[in-house]
């Protein structure tokens, strides 16, 4: 009867033990925007955690934004050799609630030397005098947690994101005056969610438990009797 007991206590400690530290995870998305001109601005909605799955205890974002297309170039006005270097792409933010934000970076740069000014304005920026960057598919991904703040969250709705883009054409010269112009690119990503939490106790697990924890008072109880 004493190893019943004792079987049926280290069956229910394991099974409390198990209910305790086990953890999951459930994911919505991706949900894809775009493209869309650089400098756009939206929302978008991702599914919530299901409370009845259990308890949530984190929350993560994941994003990979895209750039394609655009130009940016730059021209030496000056007298002197130098170098360049020139960038084209977009910037892109991803946020929800509870300041869980993310920001990528997809973007095209190039750097090159440059040569003194030919003596025309050049709006190719196909001279000595010039480096130029064209737009190809870039792809930047990033990702974001929270720990507090959840309950926006939660629900058997959606959860509100919005998401804004701000085009990336930055020219900079170790020789001075230049000239740049710029066409925008075009951007897109695709965002999903994942949450973390702990599961609630299946009901075979809560009556063993019960059962380990009836046992426990029953030999707690003999032990005083036979003291």
């Amino acid at each position: 009867m004493k190893k019943t007991l004792g079987a049926i206590v280290a069956m229910a400690c394991f099974a409390l033990m198990s209910a305790v530290a086990s953890a999951a995870t459930v994911s919505y998305g991706p949900v894809n925007i775009g493209p869309s001109p650089t400098g756009a601005s939206g929302s978008f909605g991702l599914q919530q955690f299901d409370p009845s799955l259990g308890t949530l205890t984190q929350v993560d974002l994941y994003v990979t934004g895209n750039s394609d297309g655009g130009s940016n170039g730059l021209q030496n006005l000056s007298e002197f050799d130098g170098s360049a270097t020139v960038t084209i792409g977009s910037d892109i933010t991803v946020s929800g609630p509870a300041s869980l934000t993310v920001l990528t970076f997809p973007n095209n740069s190039n750097t090159g030397p440059v040569a003194p000014y030919t003596g025309a304005i050049d709006f190719t920026f196909s001279g000595p005098d010039s480096v130029l960057v064209n737009g190809i598919p870039s792809v930047d991904s990033d990702n974001s947690s929270i720990f507090v703040g959840l309950a926006p969250y939660i629900g058997l709705s959606t959860v509100n994101f919005n998401y804004g883009s701000v085009a990336n054409t930055s020219a900079n010269a170790n020789v001075s005056p230049t000239f740049s112009a710029t066409t925008a690119p075009t951007f897109g990503f695709e965002a999903s969610v994942t949450y973390h939490y702990t599961p609630v106790p299946e009901p075979t697990t809560l009556a063993l438990a019960g059962l380990g924890a009836l046992g426990l008072a029953v030999a707690v109880r003999r032990k005083r009797i036979a003291g």
